[in-house]
């Protein structure tokens, strides 16, 4: 059945030179996304049936395709690119992905190992070695580079294990299932999709000395990903933030976890920060909210969400990132003038939508200890 109001149009993936697209309103069964204050559109999943040619087409070009969902009104609550294919051939379950975990662009790091005068192995300092490239992966599947880790080796040796590492990996990977319970089962294609800030999964290294303020280093960072040529993370909604940051990388930490790390440490009075990638790839990067956006009553039997204004919301335009009261819990409460004080509010850290309304929303933190740790170094703090 499909979901009502819900219809997803499907793209070949941005780094390929077409404009063909599909629109899956009427093969829609299912359908259900999760958006995160710290990630924004993170993962879709939704299930197409249909016949057997549809089915072939997903499984064996579906892989990257770009995804947009929309409500009934048209609005745009969801995109992304597709990662893995599932697909149900009565008892046979082809598998095709996840796309991230190929790997076109590979560097080793390593101890270099030497000999000495007397035949002696000797192991040197960390390295890592140039990059060695599969352009014709990269031209079907966009550059996803990896490094890989191992212990004290010789140079040769190392490169080596690189470009094995490549060949083995320069292509998705299918894997079967069959199972003759299964037999007569309904023919069918499940596509998990992944928001694309996932695609932040380069190694960032800046060697500039010194600091950036804390809105600098997420947009050095946004820009110095391998696919410029069609992946541009959006700016304009990078706020300002004058916190200083160390500018400093040379561990191949990934993007995101610099993103990450940076976002940790707040501003300079230690609120929170939050970021997420929405939509046309735009990049979010703003302090946590401090005001009500919705509210719910729990005697309501409608279970409606609305805004602090009254107006009905409906569940498949919940957003993270902001908060939400629940006016008659705990009445009698008086109102606090900072909502992390008051039990009737709650930070909205993650929303997951399954059609046609369906929301579960997950409560997070806003205080400024996790921000001073940040600042520390450290990972957290026990008790």
């Amino acid at each position: 059945m499909n979901p009502p109001g819900i219809s997803i149009a499907a793209e070949t993936p941005l780094w390929v030179d077409s404009s063909d697209s599909w629109h899956l309103t009427q093969q829609l069964d299912e359908y259900t996304h999760t958006i995160r204050a710290l990630g924004g559109y993170w993962s879709a999943r939704f299930t197409v049936g249909g016949n057997r040619h549809l089915m072939d087409d997903w499984l064996q070009d579906g892989l990257g395709r770009h995804i947009e969902v929309f409500d009934g009104s048209l609005t745009k609550i969801w995109e992304g690119f597709v990662d893995k294919i599932l697909v149900s051939y009565g008892p046979l379950a082809v598998e095709r992905g996840p796309l991230l975990d190929t790997a076109n662009s590979v560097a080793i790091n390593y101890s270099a190992i030497t000999y000495d005068e007397n035949d002696e192995p000797v192991v040197g300092t960390r390295e890592t070695s140039d990059y060695e490239d599969d352009t014709d992966s990269q031209a079907l599947w966009g550059i996803i580079p990896k490094i890989l880790s191992t212990g004290g080796i010789q140079t040769t040796a190392a490169e080596a294990v690189r470009d094995s590492f490549l060949r083995e990996n320069a292509a998705p990977e299918t894997s079967k299932t069959w199972r003759s319970t299964s037999a007569g089962s309904e023919t069918n294609v499940t596509v998990e999709c992944l928001g694309y800030v996932h695609w932040m999964n380069w190694a960032f290294n800046d060697l500039t000395s010194g600091g950036y303020d804390a809105d600098e280093k997420i947009l050095a960072v946004l820009a110095d990903t391998p696919n410029s040529t069609w992946l541009t993370y959006g700016t304009d909604h990078v706020d300002e933030n004058t916190l200083d940051v160390e500018s400093w990388e040379n561990q191949n930490n990934l993007a995101w976890s610099v993103i990450k790390d940076t976002v940790a440490h707040g501003d300079t009075t230690n609120n929170r920060w939050i970021f997420g990638i929405y939509e046309n790839r735009d990049a979010y990067y703003q302090a946590a909210p401090t005001t009500i956006e919705y509210q719910q009553r729990l005697s309501d039997t409608a279970v409606r969400l609305e805004s602090v204004e009254g107006m009905e919301v409906y569940p498949w335009n919940i957003l993270p990132g902001k908060w939400i009261i629940y006016p008659d819990f705990l009445i009698g409460q008086a109102a606090e003038q900072d909502l992390r004080d008051d039990p009737r509010a709650m930070f909205i850290e993650e929303v997951k939508f399954t059609a046609p309304d369906q929301l579960e929303m997950q409560g997070g933190k806003t205080g400024k200890l996790d921000a001073i740790i940040a600042k520390l170094g450290l990972r957290g703090i026990g008790a």
